[in-house]
C-alpha cells in the first residue's frame, strides 16, 4: 500500500478526467457560472515516469464542466456543463511532442449541443458515432455524431425511472444496448432505439437494501457488465455475463471498499477498473479475476470525483474537488505478483521445516529456535 501518491493541484475543484491517447491527460472543473473568483477550465498535463507535470494548456469556460467524455478517436472532448447544455472541443497534439492547442467548437453542431439539459452522464458509442447524454431530468438523448441530431430518446414517461447517474453502451450488442444507473439506485440494459428496458439489474440478496451507481461493460468483447453497488456504507464491484438467451447472471462480487465508491472507469484494454471512494482513496481492480491490483490510501484529501485508465491500462487517473489529480502505476498480474505469491510460500515452508526439525532436536524456546535457523544457515554455506 505504502504513502499515497503525489498529488499536483491545479487552482480549482475538479470534477472530471480524460485520458484519451498517448501521454497527455485532461482535467476539467471551476467554480460555477458566478463570479467565486474561481475560473473555469479544462486543463491538459502530461504524464511521464507515471508523475504528472504542471499545466501545458488550458482553455478557460463560462461555466463549470462537471463531466466529460472522450471521443474514441482521441481528437474531441464533449464536456457538460453545470448550468445546462454541452460544450465540444476540439484537440490538435503535435505528433513530436509539445503543448497541445485546445479549441472550443463552434456552428451548427455546438448550438445543438447547448441547448441540451443538465447533463450527469455523458458516454460515447465504441465506434463514435453515438452519443448517449443522460439529464438530471431522468432522460436520455442519444445524438448522431459530430452532427449533434438526436436520434431517440428514453424518458420518465418511458419508464426511466430518476436521474441518470452513469451509462455505457455494449459494444457486444454492436453499440443498441445501454447500461443506466439512476439516482434512485437501479440500473438496467435498455434498448436505446426502441426506447424500452430490457432488463432490469437485481442486487444479490446479500446487498438487498443496497444501491446502484456505476456501470461499464468489459472491453474484451464478450457480454460483460461491471457495476458499482453501494450497501450499508461500503464499496461493492459486481460482475455479471449475458448468455445467447439474454439472461445476465451475477459471476463475482466483491467488497471494494469501506466506504461508498464515488467514482469509476474501465480501461480502454479491458484489463482493469479504476475505483474512487468518497474518502479519497483509489484502487486499481483486474476485470479478469475481480482482484485488487493497487490502492492508494487517502490519495486526495476529499472525494474522488472522476477516475479514468491511461490508454495502456498501466496508469489510473483520479480527480477531487480538492482540486488535486494524482496519477498511480498499475502492477498487472505478472511476474512481480507471482514472485511475490512464492515468496509466501517458501516463508511457509521455512516455518514449517523450522517447526518440523526443532521438534525433532528437542528446540525449547525461540532463542533455541533462533540458534537453529544460523545452524541451518550455516550448513547451507557450506
Amino acid at each position: 500500500m505504502g504513502k499515497p501518491p503525489p498529488a499536483r493541484k491545479y487552482g480549482a475543484p475538479l470534477y472530471a478526467a480524460a485520458w484519451p491517447t498517448g501521454s497527455t491527460v485532461y482535467v476539467a472543473g471551476g467554480g460555477g457560472k458566478k463570479s467565486s473568483g474561481i475560473k473555469n477550465r479544462v486543463v491538459a498535463a502530461v504524464v511521464t515516469n507515471q508523475t504528472l507535470s504542471d499545466e501545458v494548456a488550458h482553455l478557460q469556460l463560462e461555466d463549470c464542466p462537471i463531466r466529460m467524455a472522450a471521443h474514441p478517436a482521441g481528437k474531441i472532448l464533449v464536456l457538460a456543463l453545470g448550468g445546462g447544455g454541452l460544450c465540444r472541443i476540439d484537440l490538435t497534439v503535435p505528433e513530436h511532442g509539445g503543448a497541445p492547442v485546445l479549441a472550443l467548437a463552434t456552428g451548427e453542431e455546438a448550438d445543438r449541443l447547448a441547448k441540451l439539459p443538465v447533463a450527469k452522464a455523458l458516454a460515447f458509442s465504441s465506434d463514435g458515432r453515438r452519443l448517449a447524454v443522460g439529464g438530471e431530468d431522468a432522460s436520455v438523448i442519444v445524438l448522431d455524431w459530430p452532427s449533434a441530431q438526436p436520434r431517440s430518446s428514453i424518458t420518465a414517461a418511458g419508464g426511466l425511472k430518476d436521474g441518470v447517474r452513469d451509462m455505457d453502451f455494449s459494444a457486444a450488442h454492436q453499440n443498441r444496448v445501454l447500461a443506466i444507473a439512476c439516482e434512485d439506485g437501479s440500473c438496467g440494459l435498455w434498448d436505446w432505439e426502441k426506447g424500452s428496458l430490457l432488463l432490469p439489474l437485481q442486487l444479490p440478496e446479500s446487498l438487498r437494501g443496497g444501491s446502484f451507481s456505476r456501470c461499464r461493460f468489459a472491453r474484451d468483447g464478450s457480454m460483460g457488465l461491471f457495476t458499482v453497488a453501494a450497501h450499508r456504507g461500503d464499496g461493492f464491484l459486481l460482475h455479471w455475463e449475458q448468455n445467447d438467451d439474454g439472461d445476465v447472471t451475477l459471476k463475482r462480487k466483491v467488497k471494494a471498499a469501506n466506504s461508498p465508491i464515488t467514482a469509476f472507469d474501465i480501461g480502454g484494454q479491458g484489463s482493469c477498473l479504476a475505483v474512487g471512494t468518497s474518502e479519497g482513496d483509489v484502487f486499481a481492480w483486474s476485470t479478469q479475476s475481480l482482484s485488487r491490483l493497487r490502492r492508494g490510501k487517502a490519495a486526495h484529501m476529499v472525494f474522488t470525483t472522476a477516475a479514468v485508465m491511461s490508454p495502456d491500462d498501466r496508469t489510473l487517473l483520479t480527480v477531487s474537488a480538492d482540486a488535486s489529480a494524482v496519477v498511480t502505476g498499475v502492477q498487472k498480474p505478472g511476474r512481480g505478483r507471482l514472485l511475490g505469491r512464492l515468496t509466501l510460500v517458501l516463508l511457509v515452508v521455512l516455518a514449517f521445516l523450522v517447526w518440523y526439525i526443532s521438534s525433532l532436536r528437542n528446540v525449547k524456546d525461540l532463542g533455541d529456535v533462533q540458534h537453529l535457523v544460523e545452524e541451518l544457515a550455516a550448513e547451507g554455506d557450506q
